[in-house]
């Protein structure tokens, strides 16, 4: 989940399938882990052109500049 949600930051206004191919991650578990993040309000889902995009709030930021500092700086860097 970690890797995903540094994905979703990095790629702002991404789809599902670009997200879970970024995150090296099988879809299916990419959309349930989604699903909890929208529910914990770290992710937000718009829907754009008949897709539904996702972006990170500010809540799911600030947790991973928080508690994931390591790891969220070493992969925003690239």
């Amino acid at each position: 989940m970690i890797r995903l949600m540094i994905v979703v930051y990095g790629n702002r206004n991404e789809k599902k399938t670009v997200l879970a191919r970024k995150a090296n991650m099988n879809y299916d578990t990419c959309v349930q882990y989604l699903k909890y993040l929208e529910t914990i309000y770290f992710v937000k889902k718009n829907n754009e052109n008949n897709h539904e995009i996702f972006e990170m709030t500010a809540n799911g930021i600030k947790f991973c500049k928080k508690t994931l500092s390591d790891e969220f700086e070493e992969n925003n860097s690239t």
